[in-house]
C-alpha cells in the first residue's frame, strides 16, 4: 500500500527532522563545551551569543544567492559544509587539541 503523501514528502520531512533535530544538539552542546574548557560564565554566554552572529551576517546574502541559483544543489552543498563543520569540531574535541 502506498502512502498517500507519497515518497518524495517522507524524505522531505526526515531531511528536515534530522536537520532540526541537529539544530537542537548544536544549541545545546555549543554551551556545554564552552563550561567544559572554562568556567568563567561570561566566556560562555559570549559563546552562546556569538553562535549566532553567522545568521546575523550571512542570512541576508546567502538568501540572495540562494535565490539566483538551483536550490537542491545550494542545501546539498550547504548540509555538505556544515557536516564537515561539525566532524571536525568532533575531531577537534575528541583529539583534546585546542
Amino acid at each position: 500500500m502506498s502512502s498517500p503523501l507519497g515518497p518524495a514528502f517522507w524524505r522531505l520531512y526526515s531531511a528536515s527532522a534530522a536537520s532540526n533535530l541537529a539544530d537542537g544538539v548544536n544549541r545545546v552542546a555549543l554551551p556545554l563545551l564552552a563550561a567544559t574548557l572554562t568556567r568563567d560564565p561570561v566566556a560562555v554566554a559570549a559563546l552562546t551569543s556569538l553562535a549566532f552572529l553567522p545568521w546575523l551576517l550571512f542570512a541576508l546574502p546567502a538568501g540572495a544567492f540562494v535565490d539566483r541559483t538551483d536550490r537542491k544543489r545550494a542545501m546539498a552543498a550547504a548540509n555538505v559544509v556544515r557536516a564537515g563543520a561539525l566532524a571536525a569540531l568532533a575531531a577537534t574535541v575528541l583529539t583534546g587539541t585546542t
